[in-house]
């Protein structure tokens, strides 16, 4: 406590060491407001996110064996099939790390709670950070039968009306079907522009199957119902890809998939504060380790497609 002229009083317990900071709290919390706000949490499956909690944990995971079915004749020698282990690793990493200092003074005569509201802050970033890359790195994993695009500016796929973007879902729901990919849990990301374009008042989805606008639900998630068989989710971290042209452009990939393509696991495995050796406030700092890798590569499919037919960063 302390005594300022005027006869205040502000209370410097705050986060102190001392104080009521408790780091496994703080991390649950953070990583609570992540997972309500991530894309790529929503879209990837974490059956493995127990089995690990620190940087360079590995994980190996069994793929279920290719089984052979064959005709049987009465007297037929049977001769049994030997599986195969194949197996798949989830390393943790990657890493992303934040670090903010609270001012003993700003916290005693604020009437905002700033441990609270950094904390909210500090998921977003981490949220948006992990989306980038996970986004990124599930859309350079699809089956090359799965996808569509050459890596050039010239064979981009247009899809700047209601119509052309329909009929491409529909052609991606296609391939992911050929694959024998289950009809449930399926998922489609797209960026901003794309989402305007199933909006615009030409659109046969108008009135159906949007649930009302844009960011209503969790995770990015814009449609109450499925869209071609998918989930909608828009994103400003949709995937991208710089694609060779004159000149050479940055341009969205539509990624549409299933919840058992890609798995990933992530934690805030070090959260801690301590007293700024050089001002009165207390610094906190945490470390998100993630892994994340792809399960199912024919469940995956991407489009390099152009929306507005402008260049798209």
């Amino acid at each position: 406590m302390a005594n300022f002229a005027g006869g205040s009083t502000l209370n410097f317990g705050g986060a102190t060491p001392s104080g009521n900071f408790v780091p496994e709290i703080f991390s649950q919390k953070a990583l609570n407001i992540f997972r309500r706000r991530s894309t790529a949490e929503a879209i990837t499956n974490t059956d493995y996110f127990g089995e690990i909690a620190a940087f360079g944990d590995t994980v190996r995971i069994i793929k279920e064996p290719s089984i052979t079915v064959t005709a049987h004749l009465r007297n037929d020698t049977v001769t049994p099939q030997a599986l195969t282990d194949d197996q798949i690793l989830l390393v943790l990493d990657q890493a992303n790390r934040f670090a903010f200092k609270v001012d003993d003074i700003e916290e005693a005569i604020s009437h905002i709670n700033w441990m609270s509201l950094a904390t909210d802050r500090a998921a977003y970033e981490l949220k948006q950070a992990f989306d980038n890359e996970v986004l990124d790195f599930m859309s350079d994993g699809a089956l090359a039968a799965n996808q569509v695009g050459d890596g050039t500016v010239a064979n981009l796929t247009d899809l700047t009306t209601p119509d052309a973007l329909l009929d491409q879902m529909a052609n991606m729901a296609t391939r992911l079907s050929l694959q024998d990919v289950p009809d449930e849990n399926r998922w489609i990301v797209m960026p901003v522009e794309a989402a305007e374009i199933l909006m615009k008042a030409g659109s046969k989805l108008i009135n159906m199957d949007f649930n009302g606008g844009f960011a209503t639900l969790q995770n990015g998630l814009v449609s109450s119902g499925k869209i071609r068989g998918f989930n909608v989710y828009v994103t400003n971290n949709a995937p991208t890809r710089l694609l060779t042209g004159t000149p050479d452009e940055t341009h969205h990939v539509l990624m549409a998939g299933h919840m058992s393509a890609c798995s990933t696991a992530s934690a805030i495995t070090q959260s801690e504060t301590f007293r700024d050796p050089n001002t009165f406030a207390d610094i906190v700092r945490g470390l998100h380790v993630y892994g994340r890798s792809i399960i199912r590569p024919e469940s995956l499919t991407t489009v390099e497609a152009t929306f507005t037919g402008a260049t798209l960063v």
